[in-house]
């Protein structure tokens, strides 16, 4: 994925990192991020595919969130980034686009990302916090965007 870049004077692109929860609460939020970058790491992925069996609202909102994903592979490399504005996305998807009409990235994050002894522990959670930390850590602005707020509290002492 190339550097943050800026669209104006001061306003420069953000990247979210994306809970499991958060695209189960709303499988479209992939599109509401306007011109800023979606980051999905790879365990928010293995989630997915284990809940998308499901046979309830968790398991529909799975398969959906798994549906834009795949519209947006068919454009171009996950892992590299796909601007989502470049995929048909179908009509449900409430869109929320920056100036001048531009989207963001989505991208899946698949690196391996050290953690601090505070998240040393393997577990999905500190691994989902670990992307976000890294990206602040190259210098971009990172948000990191959980409806868990107790993972979200253990994420705020150092990212967005």
């Amino acid at each position: 994925m190339s550097p943050a870049t800026t669209h104006g004077e001061s306003e420069e692109i953000k990247s979210f990192v994306l809970d499991t929860n958060v695209l189960l609460h709303n499988p479209d939020a992939l599109f509401v991020f306007q011109d800023n970058d979606v980051i999905i790491p790879f365990q928010v992925v293995e989630e997915l595919d284990k809940m998308k069996r499901r046979d309830d609202d968790i398991g529909r909102s799975a398969r959906q969130v798994v549906r834009h994903l795949d519209r947006l592979r068919n454009v171009g490399s996950l892992t590299d980034g796909v601007h989502w504005g470049e995929a048909p996305i179908g009509a449900g998807p409430r869109r929320s686009l920056g100036p001048n009409g531009k989207t963001g990235m989505i991208r899946i994050d698949v690196a391996h990302h050290d953690r601090p002894e505070l998240l040393r522990e393997d577990q999905p959670d500190n691994r989902i916090i670990a992307v976000a930390l890294d990206l602040k850590g190259e210098g971009k602005r990172a948000v990191f965007v959980s409806k868990d707020i107790t993972l979200a509290s253990r994420a705020t002492p150092s990212v967005s």
